[in-house]
């Protein structure tokens, strides 16, 4: 009987050692998988981490340039419709401009600053029409030619003024005065003045 028991205890013993053996290996090998596991994977994660950031960070820098371009954008001034410069050129090139009107004197055209002054002088063209007949048609053409007055036109209205020593030799207006405009105005001689405005 007491052989038995002792064997049993023994085998208890053996049981337990055992078991024991294989928690320690159990332990030791579940140790060696997570180290293998972070030695192989935490590397990974930690670039996938840092490649994250750096793509939040690069988002985050494109939207602010984004944004300060959008606010130099909107501070920007805005190009108005009419120039100034557009008003002066027209004036200096419309009195270069040729007209159908023969000088009485001389076997040439004048040009539309000799028309105004042969116009303020009341003098007729060599075809005996009057100075100042032919000079509002050739101004009613430059002016349709070149400050067209559509419906979807950026010019709506102009108005043209020429007067000698302050009295009107010449007025043409077409379309709306508006309240915004650009104009300009060129002084001749003999007491002539030209002023030009464009609405927009």
């Amino acid at each position: 009987m007491n052989n038995i028991i002792i064997k049993n205890k023994r085998a208890n013993h053996a049981c337990t050692y055992n078991y024991l053996n294989k928690l320690v290996s159990y332990r030791r090998s579940t140790h060696a998988m997570r180290l293998k596991f972070n030695n192989k994977f935490l590397p990974n994660l930690k670039r996938a981490q840092e490649e994250m950031v750096g793509f939040g960070l690069i988002i985050i820098i494109v939207m602010v340039i984004l944004v300060i371009f959008l606010g130099f954008s909107l501070n920007k001034p805005q190009k108005e419709l009419i120039e100034s410069y557009e008003i002066e050129s027209f004036i200096s090139a419309g009195l270069q401009y040729t007209s159908d009107c023969a000088d009485t004197y001389e076997p040439k055209y004048l040009s539309i600053k000799e028309l105004i002054y042969s116009c303020d002088n009341m003098e007729t063209c060599s075809n005996e029409k009057d100075a100042c007949e032919v000079l509002e048609n050739t101004l009613n053409r430059i002016l349709e030619e070149s400050w067209r007055i559509e419906k979807d036109s950026r010019v709506k209205g102009y108005v043209l003024n020429i007067t000698s020593n302050n009295e009107e030799i010449i007025m043409l207006k077409k379309g709306n005065m508006t309240n915004s405009y650009k104009g300009n105005s060129e002084y001749l001689s003999r007491g002539v003045d030209i002023s030009f405005i464009a609405y927009y």
